[in-house]
């Protein structure tokens, strides 16, 4: 069954329930939001994009990034348990920085973004491979370990044409020295954000972070948190999904020019509407009420 997201509810459910949710509830509410975002990406974006995504460079830039985050979308709907908490922070990141480079690409903010976009994959498969090689070379271990690495940047002409490419795309330093990049845009996380505006610096040093606190190793940003602090954090972590990804999903939308009223109505129904009803859901349910969220298609 499709979606058919709306509100089933009448007016006096809403003034009869409190739909402030308990904790708990609003974890379930999240997690159907994020369940609900990878089903409209599976119905809606996925079939529309697809037959266009080779019609230029900007589309395969657009559908490479439009399969990722579908992609990390239904990672996190299938993420439901608190304990896993951290991958879905893991998760969580990786949305945040694919909706960061759909919207630095859709804006069209980084000079030949779309070049950039695409040279970035050989430089960084270089640079991977070179850095490897460095090591083993200055520790004189074994290359016959890294064979493929060793291969991959002896070959003079891919060596050259690497460095080639970055220096007419990043440039060099006034000492001679190329500007080997680290994200295809050529900018840190924080020059990514400013490049989007304040709201993104803010999301950037709040969400950013702290995403990264929690999937680093040692005690993380989960040490010593009790069952309300765990709670705090899990709700953070799910609200990432339902906060970015809409905002992705209008831009693949509009750059593929299949944006249209229905998408708008069921990303605006997602973003501000379904997480207040899935609360009604549950509250009714408390006076043995059956569920009424079948009737949204939701693959519950």
């Amino acid at each position: 069954m499709p979606l058919n997201l709306h509100n089933p509810f009448a007016e006096a459910d809403f003034d009869r329930l409190d739909p402030t949710p308990t904790p708990q509830q609003l974890l379930v509410a999240q997690h159907v939001v994020i369940m609900a975002l990878s089903q409209l990406g599976y119905e809606q974006i996925l079939p529309a994009f697809q037959p266009l995504q080779d019609r230029d460079d900007k589309s395969r830039a657009f559908a490479h990034l439009s399969y990722r985050i579908l992609g990390m979308v239904r990672a996190g709907a299938r993420l439901e348990e608190p304990a896993t908490v951290q991958a879905l922070a893991g998760v969580a990141r990786s949305v945040f920085e694919i909706v960061t480079d759909v919207e630095l690409l859709h804006r069209d903010v980084v000079t030949d973004g779309v070049e950039k976009f695409h040279e970035f994959t050989a430089v960084e498969r270089f640079q991977a491979a070179k850095s490897i090689v460095n090591v083993y070379s200055e520790r004189k271990w074994n290359l016959g370990e890294i064979e493929d690495q060793h291969g991959f940047v002896s070959d003079s002409a891919r060596a050259a044409r690497t460095e080639a490419t970055v220096k007419r795309i990043w440039g060099a330093r006034k000492d001679g020295k190329l500007n080997w990049p680290r994200h295809w845009s050529g900018e840190e996380a924080a020059g990514r954000a400013r490049l989007l505006g304040d709201d993104w610096i803010k999301l950037n040093h709040r969400l950013g972070d702290m995403l990264a606190w929690q999937i680093h190793g040692g005690p993380a940003g989960a040490a010593g948190l009790d069952s309300a602090g765990m709670t705090g954090l899990l709700v953070t972590v799910r609200e990432v999904f339902a906060d970015r990804v809409p905002l992705a999903y209008r831009a693949i939308a509009e750059e593929f020019e299949f944006a249209n009223p229905g998408l708008e109505r069921d990303l605006s129904f997602i973003h501000r509407g379904l997480q207040t009803v899935v609360v009604i859901d549950l509250k009714r349910q408390e006076t043995e009420h059956r569920s009424r969220l079948t009737e949204l298609g939701l693959g519950l």
